[in-house]
């Protein structure tokens, strides 16, 4: 955004309804003059019809000959456990065939069903419906075996030991689009508590590690009270030996959007390392390293903007360094070792949204090209989340970003080759 543009949105950001209000007036005036569909000076493969999801996870198999993605269904509504989504990989030259494997009921648009590996292994891990209750089932892509758990995953430790979970359809209450809609979701706020748990899949045990009312007395705030509570993004460390996720709390219960976050780090005992010194609002982060967060979040010092966070050896963060040259929030990812991170950018006045790569050697930011968003995938309402954010995941050697997008009118997964 330019000058002007950041000094009017940091003016209403407090208010999400007149600033949702104000943005959408300002692109439906620039419609009159729609723009490109894409900008950049690289060789795209988009595949059509396809979805990954969220940002917190590679799509890219350890050996990176498969390309996990969910086959989109046609249309813009809100889906439900009588919905269908099939899951699957793309394999062969470029990721060019797609091979359907199995398909879930319990999915959204932003986060599909948090589709992951089991670490180096050919099987994956996604959320399901079974018997009316939600569970994760596993999909070996070799034997087509596959295995039920009986709770929800949020994301895999990378040595594909353990998952960290909580309910999703608890969670479509506070935060919809980012749960999952039974066939008829009661949307009105209460007290009820969500649990974090931590799931052992070579011991098959579940353990409750806390709830969401163990952390409202945990550095309570005076926003906190009377406020409604809930935890979402939870994400494991690099080293698998730590996860952390955000504790938010619903200050007004007429607007939803008008919630407070602060960033929890634990260990997979279920003990509380730190909380990130914030003020008020952290929105998407991802792990750098064992010891090292990126987030875009409120500071004291930095207000809002993209920060690096860094953990002593006991786990209490003792710097905080701001990214000068990433200015607006985005969805980040990092490769395996810590060097390049992927982000990408909300839409601008013209519908279009850019996608970057940094790199920490050199300090140095990339943009890889700009992508329209059709104005039909704009979200509906607060209820009604269907928008397509590009949410890039690279490699490991990260010479390949994969994102979401739909610059063509349809729903859509790309891959761009970086080398």
């Amino acid at each position: 955004m330019n000058k002007i543009e950041k000094v009017i949105y940091d003016l209403v950001k407090s208010n999400p309804a007149l600033k949702t209000f104000i943005r959408n007036s300002y692109q439906n005036f620039l419609d009159l003059l729609p723009p490109k569909k894409i900008k950049t000076s690289y060789p795209i493969i988009n595949r059509e019809g396809y979805f990954f999801g969220f940002h917190d996870h590679t799509p890219f198999s350890s050996n990176e000959k498969y390309l996990l993605a969910q086959k989109a269904p046609a249309g813009f509504f809100m889906p439900k456990t009588n919905d269908n989504l099939k899951n699957g990989f793309f394999s062969g030259d470029k990721y060019s065939e797609f091979n359907e494997c199995t398909h879930t009921n319990t999915w959204n648009w932003h986060m599909g069903c948090k589709l992951q590996w089991i670490g180096d292994s050919n099987t994956f891990i996604f959320n399901d419906l079974y018997k009316d209750k939600g569970i994760s089932r596993t999909f070996n892509i070799e034997t087509r075996k596959e295995e039920i758990i009986e709770c929800q995953l949020s994301s895999i430790s990378n040595d594909g030991k353990y998952f960290v979970g909580y309910d999703f359809f608890t969670l479509e209450k506070f935060m919809p689009g980012y749960g999952y809609r039974r066939k008829n979701t009661n949307y009105s706020l209460n007290k009820e508590s969500m649990e974090v748990y931590i799931y052992n899949l070579l011991k098959k045990t579940k353990k409750i590690i806390f709830s969401v009312n163990d952390l409202k007395d945990l550095h309570p705030e005076k926003s906190m009270i009377g406020a409604y509570h809930f935890v979402t993004h939870g994400l494991f460390s690099p080293c698998s030996k730590k996860f952390c996720f955000l504790h938010r709390w619903i200050t007004n219960k007429k607007d939803i959007r008008q919630r407070k976050s602060r960033l929890i780090v634990c260990n997979i005992k279920g003990q509380i390392l730190c909380i990130l010194p914030t003020n008020g609002m952290f929105s998407h982060f991802c792990w750098r390293n064992k010891n090292q967060i990126v987030g875009f979040c409120n500071t004291k010092k930095f207000k809002s903007a993209y920060h690096l966070f860094t953990l002593n050896s006991n786990y209490k963060c003792n710097n905080i360094e701001k990214f000068t040259n990433l200015n607006a929030d985005g969805h980040p990812y990092i490769n395996k070792n810590g060097r390049f991170m992927a982000t990408d950018s909300y839409p601008n006045a013209r519908r279009m949204k850019s996608l970057y790569l940094y790199d920490f050697d050199k300090d140095l930011t990339s943009c890889l090209g700009e992508f329209y968003m059709p104005k039909e995938f704009q979200s509906k309402s607060v209820k009604d989340h269907w928008c397509v954010d590009l949410h890039p995941r690279l490699n490991k050697s990260g010479t390949k970003v994969c994102f979401d997008n739909a610059f063509n009118g349809v729903r859509s997964i790309a891959t761009i080759d970086l080398e």
